[in-house]
């Protein structure tokens, strides 16, 4: 693959590799090292994901023709190998037209996923805030300056389902990264 390559480039510890909103010029090949992947949703950044080494990524915007839909930050120091969109384009076009439509059916099909599992881990992050206590039974006591008994039993049962739902948002996720897994073995 490496002749593919048209640079290779060290990048520092939460160092940006790519940028989403930004538009895209390379696919990337993770050589050495752990990057994260943040996604900006609801204006807030969400984790949801690793690059591992030997992984490549940025490759959907191409497929898109689109921005790029999340942000790459090295985990640690690591050396990408960069491939322009020309290249890449290039190869991609050269495919069978029956190859090319079961990659275009993919890269929906994992756009929809990643956008998917991005919003769960925002409302995830919302839940952590609820069990690490931010919002407590005396927290909505204390906003609400009220001894309603009708509000506080609510108040309970509504932390009640939100710990619930933690537990199934957990297993969705689960499945979530095992279908992703999957995804991408097969690319």
């Amino acid at each position: 693959m490496e002749e593919y390559f048209s640079r290779i480039v060290n990048k520092k510890d939460k160092e940006v590799i790519l940028e989403q909103g930004k538009d895209p010029y390379y696919a990337y090949v993770l050589l050495k090292g752990n990057a994260k992947v943040y996604k900006e949703i609801d204006n807030d950044k969400v984790y949801v994901g690793t690059v591992e080494e030997g992984e490549v990524f940025g490759m959907l915007s191409f497929i898109r023709n689109d921005k790029r839909s999340a942000t790459v930050v090295a985990d640690g120091d690591v050396q990408v190998g960069m491939i322009l969109k020309d290249t890449f384009m290039n190869h991609l076009n050269s495919v069978p037209e029956t190859v090319y439509d079961k990659i275009v059916n993919l890269r929906d099909s994992l756009f929809s996923v990643n956008d998917t599992k991005g919003r769960m881990l925002n409302c995830l992050n919302e839940i952590e805030k609820i069990k690490d206590g931010s919002y407590t039974r005396q927290y909505f006591k204390n906003e609400a300056n009220v001894d309603s008994k009708l509000l506080l039993s609510v108040t309970d049962l509504m932390l009640e389902r939100f710990d619930s739902v933690s537990d199934e948002i957990h297993d969705i996720l689960a499945k979530i990264e095992n279908i992703s897994k999957e995804v991408v073995q097969m690319q």
